[in-house]
Order: structure tokens, then sequence, then C-alpha cells
């Protein structure tokens, strides 16, 4: 139930602000696939998996710029996209680059923690002052 409720409300989000390439099958699906994984090549089984609102912002960034050119590509940026993304992960597991995180200052952090912030807020009065203005008038 912890992964299922963010998964089905990202998930509608997504597919809203993408024209219904991600569902909510699929959403569930690639949740639960990358748990199994996860915890399996881990040794973790009880890290919990899914879905975020970085990811879904993420997506329909992406989505809102792929389509400006060609829309029809989406699913392969997306697919090279997350190619990319593993190799780069897999070269800072193998190099161990995490550990040359203490030379650097906290401020990549705390500038991480108020774009999180200013995200959601942003999102929040994206959706909330139209019902505001709907109340009111």
């Amino acid at each position: 139930m912890n992964s299922i409720l963010p998964a089905i409300a990202y998930t509608l989000d997504m597919y809203r602000r993408t024209d219904g390439f991600f569902g909510i099958n699929e959403a569930l699906f690639s949740s639960a696939l990358a748990a199994m994984v996860f915890s399996i090549f881990a040794a973790q089984p009880l890290t919990i998996v899914g879905i975020t609102g970085l990811i879904s912002l993420f997506n329909y960034t992406i989505f809102d710029i792929v389509t400006l050119y060609e829309p029809a590509i989406y699913a392969n940026f997306m697919c090279w996209t997350a190619i990319w993304a593993a190799i780069f992960h897999w070269i800072a597991a193998v190099c161990n680059l995490c550990d040359y995180m203490r030379y650097v200052t906290d401020f990549s952090s705390e500038a991480f923690g108020m774009y999180v912030g200013i995200i959601y807020l942003s999102e929040y009065t994206h959706h909330i002052l139209p019902l505001i203005a709907y109340r009111l008038y």
C-alpha cells in the first residue's frame, strides 16, 4: 500500500501531462519489477522503490521538450535517457565516486533540497489556485 498510492497519484499526473503515454498498470509493474530486482541484487529486501514527484517532473519535462520537435520519438528518447543514466550510475558505483562527496560543500545538497521544495510549491499552486479561483466566483 505504501508504494501503490504514490504510484497511482503520480502516474495519473504523468498520464494527463504526457497525453496518455504512462498508465497505472505500467507504473505498478515497473515499480514492482524494480523493487524485486533491487532487493535481489542489493541484498536489501525492505527498500521501497517507486515513482516520486521528481521522476514524474522529469518525465513530463522531457515530454514537453521532445514534443516541440517530434512527439513520435518520446519513447525512444526516454529509452536512451535510461540507458545513459544506467551507464553513468554503473561508472559511479564501480569507481566509488560517492566517497569524493566529502570534498564538496553541503551547498549541492541544500540547493537540491531547495529545488525540490520550489517544484512542489509550484505544482501545488498550479493545481490549487484554479480551484480557489473557481470557488470564489
